[in-house]
């Protein structure tokens, strides 16, 4: 796993599959537990320029929020 900014938040999904990662202005990706691999593009915010601050799943594991100062991105 590798990001391009300081990582601010992870978190593993609720079976232990997938992380979560939100990464300042290289925004947010989600990861393979296991490998390490990233499962998903980049996914930035192109509304701002505030940095990624958080990452959370939901109870379930099949979705996620970021968010900023300048509120969430939904995934």
């Amino acid at each position: 796993m590798k990001h391009g900014d300081t990582v601010w938040s992870a978190q593993f999904s609720s079976d232990g599959k997938r992380i979560v990662t939100a990464s300042g202005f290289d925004a947010a990706r989600v990861w393979d537990a296991a490998t390490g691999k990233s499962l998903t593009e980049v996914l930035n915010r192109t509304d701002t320029d505030e940095q990624i601050h958080s990452a959370q799943f939901s109870p379930d594991g099949k979705r996620f929020v970021t968010a900023t100062g300048m509120g969430p991105l939904r995934g």
